[in-house]
């Protein structure tokens, strides 16, 4: 495992000066789709912490994270992963066709309802995709892996077909979310470290968490399904969402039918 550190800054002019005259080596490029500046080193180095000093001497305003890349054998040894698809459908869904049940959602901060009518998303946004976030964080597969899932006898999830706006194509294809209907037992701190937020909700646990380490349980492998999600949401905002936990066998069933996945992280077990 490498463990990389990720330092963000805010893309301005007057950024963009003050880190023209840093003396700690560091590579600055844009962020995709943000207006943030990024620079990547290998964590708890001596070039890490230099950099982070003069950030801090100079005051310049920084947000830094850690993340972990692992070796192909170890992704291969693990017997549950941490990932989701690549590509996130964002917009175009209509909220108000989406029904939900309140009934069992925290008093407090009303989360997590359940969803109980079906998406609508523009299929034609789907096409050519295997496997996508909704932009709720739900995870919608193309026909062709809904068939190799029900084939395969996928545990821990539901299919649900997803329904097309109004006005879309024609002969797009068909997609399904993936309801999923195992959640692991809550997650412990330490060893599993939480960043949390003022959105927490000290009630339910949930919400205005961010994950800062990898997942650790104190129960075996064989309490997990082929998909799970974690007991926790994490994210702020319409945004959050719980953790998506896949069975090396669903993994390798989504690769295998040309899904484009996240980096996935080994669940160690304790």
């Amino acid at each position: 495992m490498r463990v990389e550190l990720v330092v963000l800054v805010k893309n301005t002019p007057e950024n963009v000066e003050q880190l023209q005259y840093l003396e700690s080596p560091a590579d600055w490029t844009p962020r995709l789709e943000t207006d943030y500046l990024e620079t990547r080193l290998l964590a708890h180095t001596e070039e890490a912490q230099d950099l982070l000093e003069e950030l801090q001497a100079i005051g310049l305003v920084f947000y830094m994270r850690e993340e972990r890349h692992f070796e192909l054998a170890e992704i291969r040894r693990a017997e549950v992963l941490k990932t989701c698809p690549e590509t996130q459908i964002l917009g175009n869904h209509l909220p108000h066709e989406v029904q939900f049940d309140w009934s069992e959602a925290c008093v407090q901060c009303m989360r997590s309802p359940e969803q109980v009518g079906p998406l609508v998303i523009e299929h034609r946004r789907l096409t050519n995709k295997e496997a996508v976030l909704g932009p709720r964080h739900e995870l919608i597969v193309s026909e062709k892996v809904a068939t190799r899932m029900i084939k395969d006898g996928i545990s821990g999830c539901i299919l649900r077909p997803v329904e097309d706006s109004p006005g879309g194509q024609p002969d797009s294809g068909s997609f399904f979310q993936v309801i999923v209907t195992h959640h692991v037992a809550p997650a412990f701190c330490p060893p599993t470290r939480f960043v949390s937020t003022d959105d927490h909700c000290d009630a339910c646990g949930q919400g205005g968490l961010f994950l800062d380490s990898s997942l650790y349980y104190d129960f075996g492998v064989e309490e997990f399904q082929d998909i799970n999600h974690t007991f926790e949401v994490f994210g702020q905002g319409a945004g959050i969402s719980p953790e998506i936990l896949l069975s090396s066998r669903f993994y390798n069933l989504l690769l295998s039918c040309g899904a484009q996945l996240a980096e996935p992280e080994p669940v160690l077990f304790v």
